[in-house]
């Protein structure tokens, strides 16, 4: 357990003396180019962030478990509905050769698994999960944009004051952001099933717009949140506002985002273990990374550095001259 807190309580001062003065201030600048070498050098935060990640999200594990149906009740199904009339006629008429040649075409069976007690209790244990989603999103959030601002990082101690600082508010984000998932997620659904006519058709696209928007919308979210003391209304109103304003930057997120999901499941699909371990070490973390890369500079350019030229022009009217009065990050 010691060693367990020792690698998450580590800092990222071995990772700043990897890198010379002049290659850091190279790397504040977050473009294309150095996102691929900041991802080297804090690659251990992001493993680290994941994993502060799934054990602030433990109860899932319990659905992981639930899903493998280890506690199912096992049964056999006829595999056609047309079955049951089937058995009626020959409970009815009786064995001969109409009824058998019957049963011959339609009497298959296959194993099928209902869930049981036991599995129900599971899920229910997993959905402990409604609330801490938002407060893990903090923590990692925080550690992901502390990493892209090249600032020295306590991983544990970080995630967890971060939660603190912030709990009611992203306690309740969290809810928020899980039921739009899953109303987008239902909705993608029963749209693509109904996308043969014009008003599925025209329902799934614009549910599909809605979901794009909202997962770039996402990335905002959070790190709004963590970042300023707005009210849920405004981190909203902003998180819209700056999804348009930094487009160029949301799509190169995004795309990144869909990449990485792609590459575990095309590693899951030659080595199945290997992809379902994947997202416990370290595909979470890289798509945090990602989403605070593309949209922290974004936050700083519309709400970090304006907001600082506000206090500046308030303490210089307050004072009256300019000499003593410099503008500060208002950065958490």
């Amino acid at each position: 357990m010691g060693k367990l807190f020792n690698f998450f309580s580590g800092n990222s001062t071995k990772e700043r003396k990897e890198i010379s003065k002049e290659e850091a201030k190279k790397l504040k600048n977050l473009n294309f180019a150095n996102f691929f070498k900041l991802l080297g050098v804090r690659f251990n935060n992001i493993v680290k962030g994941n994993g502060l990640f799934l054990l602030c999200n433990i109860p899932i594990l319990f659905a992981v478990y639930a899903t493998a149906g280890y506690h199912n009740i096992k049964t056999r199904v006829p595999t056609d509905l047309f079955f049951p009339n089937v058995y009626g006629a020959t409970v009815y008429e009786g064995n001969n050769a109409v009824t058998a040649a019957l049963n011959g075409l339609f009497g298959f069976f296959t194993n099928f698994s209902v869930p049981s007690t036991t599995t129900i209790i599971l899920y229910l244990i997993s959905f402990l999960c409604i609330f801490t989603f938002g407060l893990s999103n903090a923590g990692l959030t925080y550690l992901m944009r502390e990493s892209v601002r090249s600032n020295v990082v306590m991983a544990w101690s970080d995630f967890w004051s971060t939660i603190k600082k912030n709990f009611k508010q992203c306690l309740f984000i969290g809810v928020f952001d899980i039921i739009v998932i899953f109303l987008l997620v239902y909705d993608l659904v029963v749209f693509y099933q109904t996308s043969n006519d014009t008003t599925g058709a025209i329902g799934f696209t614009a549910i599909l717009l809605l979901s794009f928007t909202y997962l770039i919308m996402r990335n905002y979210i959070y790190l709004i949140a963590i970042t300023f003391d707005f009210k849920f209304k405004v981190i909203m109103n902003y998180s819209f506002r700056l999804s348009l304003l930094g487009i160029k930057r949301n799509l190169a997120g995004v795309v990144g985002i869909v990449v990485v999901i792609i590459l575990n499941f095309i590693i899951a699909g030659f080595a199945l273990a290997i992809g379902l371990i994947l997202p416990f070490i370290i595909t979470i973390g890289i798509c945090a990374f990602i989403g605070a890369y593309t949209a922290w500079p974004v936050v700083e350019k519309y709400l970090v550095d304006v907001d600082a030229e506000k206090k500046k022009k308030t303490l210089y009217e307050y004072y009256d001259f300019e000499d003593d009065v410099s503008g500060e990050d208002t950065a958490k």
